[in-house]
């Protein structure tokens, strides 16, 4: 994207918000508008984005940017539609799908026993759309376009950047939970959650080839990704990072002994988190750490029982993807007497909550099958793997669609599969414009 498209996309974006927050309706048909235009000049990088951002405003609480929750449903369904119809982008059947097949297969069918089928249907067919266009947009634009890896680095950049501004100028929309920086989501651990995916997103870049970025882009990043670690208060993101480090030293070093290392790991670590209160009193870290919701494990721990309880009644089969959701709304009153407001909080339980343990095995089934084959092209796979595996226990992100952690996560795995090629095409043609 040239400075010229730059300028041209921030401009529609604001549009987008401007239009969104004062003029209700009209955003729809101002969006819808951009699309078919950035459609028919096949600029697939700014959908792809856009589509990012809006995914992102979708997670603020602000009253002001709620017309995004509305506009992301138009916006995947018009990118479902623009890929069926440009055939240079439907010829690349994503490889990512066909192992989740028998996963959506089994997801529509424990919809007969889903207690909110339009919603459950909506959201199951919202998701098997997300895992057919997400691999597919971000298949053409690895091949298509020399520079999607600067620009997927950009708008981290981008959005890290926007959400310190807020923390610095509102600081009453950009904090939450005792003062930790949220910046434009909705939470201090969604923006968690933004910092493990494109993290993990950088790194890919580095192990693809460091030069993609400058030196001083390289540090950029990082500072950044640093500073709203430590400022956002997420557990998840500081453990998951330092976690891929760690995987990723294991790997690098033991190849593919890492499997058995970080097995190891794993075991330390449920040795570290079982005894993890007298560990930070020792090194007087309560503060961050928030030690008074560690004790108390924030509700999740109410949650997680209940939701075990709960899966007892359908073992085997789930009663449909946003069971879950419902189940917690249903019982709220009752949890919140507990201790627990939200959510379940683990991705492992909400894809058994709705569709049971046959639905448990052929999601990880497809997920292990997929890195396994990634594995055989780079040993990046498997500490990618380990960092999301570690991520989801805490987070359900990975079992719904229209987040902006999931797309990411998929952009990341189809880029497993054809970066190397892809960059070594990108290498040959820049040598020879050379």
């Amino acid at each position: 994207m040239d400075r010229r498209n730059l300028v041209s996309f921030l401009i529609v974006v604001l549009l987008w918000v401007v239009s969104g927050m004062f003029l209700g309706p009209v955003v729809y048909g101002v969006a819808v508008i951009t699309w078919f235009l950035w459609l028919r000049s096949d600029r697939y990088i700014e959908l792809f984005i856009g589509f990012l951002i809006v995914l992102v405003l979708s997670d603020s609480l602000e009253d002001n940017l709620r017309f995004a929750g509305t506009l992301k449903t138009f916006y995947i369904l018009f990118l479902g539609l623009a890929v069926l119809l440009k055939r240079r982008v439907t010829g690349i059947f994503p490889k990512v799908l066909i192992p989740y097949a028998p996963y959506l297969f089994i997801a529509f069918l424990c919809l007969l026993w889903s207690p909110a089928l339009v919603a459950g249907l909506q959201k199951t067919v919202s998701y098997g759309l997300l895992f057919f266009l997400g691999p597919s947009i971000a298949h053409f634009l690895y091949t298509e376009r020399l520079d999607f890896f600067k620009i997927m680095n950009y708008f981290t950049g981008f959005i890290l950047v926007l959400s310190f501004l807020v923390f610095l100028l509102l600081p009453e929309v950009g904090t939450s939970h005792g003062g930790r920086l949220r910046g434009i989501f909705g939470n201090p651990n969604g923006l968690g959650l933004f910092i493990i995916v494109t993290f993990l997103f950088y790194q890919f870049t580095m192990w693809q080839d460091k030069a993609i970025l400058s030196r001083f882009e390289r540090i950029s990043l990082l500072v950044l990704f640093g500073a709203a670690t430590v400022l956002t208060g997420s557990r998840n993101a500081l453990l998951s990072i330092l976690l891929f480090y760690v995987f990723e030293f294991t790997f690098r070093n033991f190849k593919y002994l890492g499997i058995v290392v970080s097995v190891f790991i794993i075991v330390g670590l449920n040795f570290l988190l079982a005894n993890a209160i007298e560990i930070i009193q020792a090194l007087s870290l309560e503060e961050f750490f928030r030690l008074d919701t560690l004790v108390e494990g924030s509700g999740r721990l109410i949650a997680w029982q209940f939701a075990w309880q709960k899966i007892q009644d359908s073992f085997y089969l789930g009663r449909g993807i946003g069971f879950d959701e419902f189940l917690m709304r249903s019982n709220a009153m009752y949890l919140s007497k507990l201790g627990h407001e939200g959510g379940v909080h683990n991705t492992y339980l909400i894809i058994w909550l709705n569709t049971g343990l046959v639905g448990v095995v052929a999601f990880f089934g497809a997920l292990f099958y997929l890195f396994s084959k990634a594995s055989a092209r780079t040993l990046f796979a498997f500490p990618f793997l380990f960092t999301v595996l570690f991520c989801i226990s805490f987070e359900p992100w990975l079992a719904a669609s229209l987040n902006p952690y999931t797309i990411v996560f998929l952009t990341i795995l189809t880029g497993l599969f054809i970066a190397p090629e892809s960059l070594a095409i990108n290498k040959i043609e820049m040598e020879e414009d050379e």
